[in-house]
């Protein structure tokens, strides 16, 4: 691989280097943020290619470059959302940006003269790496088009690379390329340890900015020029609560900007300006900004910039704080858990160690993968044993086997190609990227060595703030914000509920079951990523616009795995979604959680349990090592290798007994996990047990993947009730009428009864 590398002087970019991408290679540009990739990427290589097919992380950012190129002299089409490739492809000549999920159908539609003369722009590379823990489907098709060079010139394109995880993907680089400026912009970071704080605490440290800016502004008077605050915070709804603070309490202007809001007029319009309007005070905002928009605002419009928690990897956090082209302000990293200022270990071995372990680690479970895919052809999974079932796709298979180690490795193992099962690199190489998120932290020695990697001139300096602490006053209002939410969003579970159950659908759509309304929606929910929040936002009698969409998000999830109405209706009030979700999936497809109902619905020996079916820790680690066993005889997994490996926590393999034996913790954790059982002496290991539950599965619920599950009060309902003007199947989800009058003829009402069910059997 051949290296060159450029400088920019003051005012130079990326076009003015004249960079000419040679056919047929594999080029990676490193360039800062701000030299000018987009205006290359947009109009440069148009110049050198028929054909640019840029691929960008986000819908965000198609939305940007939407805005910006598509009045513009030059051919561009623009896929994401539910805009979608046809066939008008196979005669274009010019610029196509879409989102990773898109490629796919952009390939099928390309003639093979246009790949071969084609150049593949993936922007934002380091997502190749980091994006996989939640999108590695999408991002299959696109690593394995470029390992078989499916288009024959390919560019990757970032400010921030992480050589190691980059590394792990396997793709072959002809040509590296890196820019630098010649003098580029010092950013100051300042990293503050709340060592008495929580996770509000934080808060009260941007109020005292607040009321610094204030002061300043009084100072000033009239000639005070208006700052924004920019704060990144790793969760939506976050995001939503510190936007209600700050608006209630001081009296500013805030935005809100995550995945929810991005298509909000306000939010936007700073996508399409690339532009925070100067009428802002705070902008909250996840990591859909680290690289959706870059921000003009001048050095005089922007304040500072916080980025809150341990959940940003170092990459992040230079691209984060790289939104503003123009301004460079302070910017604040505060963390309410523990990190020391200084290791014992020197910065390189700190690394190396880690480095090592991510490794062993990537290593030793790509070898299980890789030794595992040659099962799928002899795998014979339950389900093929029963003659009712049509026998399993290899989307089955793969769903089954990922479900059954996701627990042990917290990764995908597998992924489906061309009809055929493969390691699931997107997402085994992520769980390194999270390791290294996680250790980036182990000291601020180390943090500061890590972000000086990219910014070598970046200031950082580290302060313990032991006085701060969370104000009473603020920890009320958030607890008075969770109430408030939980009380919403139990408002509105018969709103979505029936929205789940009257959504118009095709004619000549028959729905025999509430699964298979469950499916409409998510066919829908894949073509149109805002279908949802569209949906309810267009209904006028919504209360509760967010909390609905989180209902009938979680309507049309647990219809997948439950099989009747009440029983949902009994998860959502009870705020259960996530365990029994959780409890379902295993019901469904982990193989060990499959062995472990079998084990007691048919009655474990009585001799197992104590009185009243109580669960010892040494019982459960015994019927664990069983059910691998016999996962290892049945399905030939090689369990013996996966354990002696290490790469199941809490498990070791004994070579005399030739059997696993476990941690009473790891077996316990298991049984609590999927299973009805009151967890007694949580806090005290030695002491702790489980009294397993008559039902057995969590909640007693109807799950569809259980044939022995039930709960009689679902049971004695065949209809389900909204209003006395509202019932439904309680199984099929069809709309039930009231009977006709009897002195009206039959045939006024013949259309209304055709889709009446009186039959609630499943």
């Amino acid at each position: 691989m051949s290296k060159k590398t450029y400088q920019l002087k003051d005012g130079q970019y990326l076009s003015d280097l004249s960079l000419n991408i040679e056919p047929q290679k594999n080029i990676f540009l490193i360039a800062p943020t701000g030299s000018g990739k987009t205006t290359f990427t947009m109009k440069d290589l148009g110049t050198q290619f028929d054909l640019v097919i840029v691929l960008v992380p986000t819908q965000a950012k198609v939305i940007e470059l939407k805005s910006e190129f598509n009045l513009k002299k030059g051919n561009y089409k623009f896929f994401s959302g539910n805009e979608g490739p046809d066939s008008e492809l196979s005669k274009l000549k010019g610029t196509i940006v879409a989102t990773y999920d898109k490629f796919q159908k952009i390939l099928l539609n390309l003639c093979d003269v246009q790949k071969q003369n084609a150049i593949l722009v993936i922007d934002e590379a380091h997502k190749l790496y980091s994006a996989g823990s939640f999108r590695d489907e999408a991002l299959t098709p696109v690593l394995q088009a470029l390992k078989n060079k499916t288009i024959t010139t390919n560019l990757f394109l970032t400010a921030t690379k992480t050589q190691e995880l980059f590394d792990q993907l396997n793709l072959h680089i002809d040509l590296n390329y890196k820019v630098t400026f010649n003098t580029p912009i010092q950013r100051k970071i300042k990293v503050v340890h709340l060592s008495n704080g929580d996770q509000y605490t934080s808060v009260v440290y941007i109020e005292k900015r607040i009321q610094q800016l204030k002061a300043h502004y009084n100072k000033l008077g009239k000639a005070a020029q208006k700052k924004v605050i920019l704060v990144r915070v790793n969760s939506r709804e976050k995001c939503d609560q510190f936007k209600a603070y700050f608006e209630q309490k001081w009296q500013l202007k805030c935005l809100s900007v995550h995945s929810y809001s991005k298509n909000d007029s306000d939010v936007s319009k700073i996508f399409e300006k690339q532009m925070i309007p100067t009428d802002i005070d705070i902008v909250f905002t996840t990591s859909i900004m680290d690289e959706a928009v870059n921000l003009t605002n001048s050095q005089e419009q922007v304040d500072s910039v916080f980025i809150l928690g341990k959940q940003a990897h170092v990459e992040e956090i230079v691209q984060f704080i790289g939104r503003f082209r123009s301004a460079n302000v302070p910017c604040f990293l505060l963390l309410h858990t523990l990190i020391e200022q200084f290791s014992e270990k020197s910065n390189e071995d700190t690394h190396q160690e880690a480095l090592n372990k991510r490794n062993g680690f990537i290593q030793r479970v790509n070898d299980i993968a890789q030794a595992m895919s040659s099962l799928f052809e002899d795998y014979v999974s339950d389900l093929d044993t029963d003659e009712n079932v049509e026998s399993p796709s290899i989307h089955s298979k793969v769903r089954q086997m990922n479900a059954s180690f996701h627990d042990w490795f917290n990764c995908k193992l597998f992924a489906v190609y061309d009809n055929r099962a493969i390691p699931n690199t997107a997402s085994l190489v992520s769980t390194l990227y999270r390791m290294d998120t996680a250790s980036t932290y182990s000291s601020f020695g180390y943090l500061k060595w890590r972000l000086q990697q990219f910014l070598p001139n970046v200031s950082i300096s580290f302060s313990d703030n032991a006085r701060l602490k969370t104000l009473s006053e603020t920890q009320a209002f958030f607890d008075k914000m969770r109430v408030n939410s939980a009380q919403a969003y139990k408002d509105s579970i018969d709103t979505g509920m029936q929205l789940f159950l009257d959504q118009k659908r095709p004619d000549d759509l028959i729905l025999s079951n509430i699964m298979e309304i469950s499916s409409f929606f998510n066919e829908k929910k894949s073509n149109d990523e805002d279908f949802i929040k569209n949906l309810v936002q267009a209904n006028p009698k919504v209360l509760h616009q967010e909390a609905t969409v989180k209902v009938l998000n979680d309507v049309i999830l647990l219809a997948k795995y439950i099989r009747n109405l009440h029983d949902i209706k009994t998860i959502l009030q009870d705020g259960k979604t996530t365990v029994v979700v959780k409890a379902a999936q295993g019901y469904a497809d982990n193989a060990f959680v499959q062995k472990a109902l079998e084990r007691l619905y048919k009655g474990i020996p009585k001799k197992v349990f104590d009185t009243d079916c109580k669960l010892t820790g040494s019982e459960a680690s015994k019927q664990l090592s069983h059910i691998i066993q016999q996962l290892q005889k049945d399905n030939k997994w090689p369990m013996k290798t996966i354990i002696k490996k290490g790469l199941i926590k809490g498990m070791k393999y004994d070579e005399q007994k030739d059997e696993p034996i476990l941690k009473e913790s790891t077996s316990l954790n298991f049984f609590a996990t999927y299973f009805a059982v009151n967890d007694r002496n949580k806090n005290k290991p030695t002491k702790r047990y489980l009294q397993f539950l008559p039902e057995i599965v969590i909640g007693g619920f109807e799950y569809i993947a259980v044939k022995q599950s039930h709960r009689n009060s679902a049971q004695k309902h065949s209809e389900f009730v909204i209003s006395d003007e509202l019932k439904y199947d309680n199984y099929t989800g069809k709309r039930i009428f009231k009977k006709a009058p009897l002195d009206l003829p039959e045939d006024v009402f013949e259309d209304d009864f055709e889709d009446v069910v009186c039959d609630s059997t499943v």
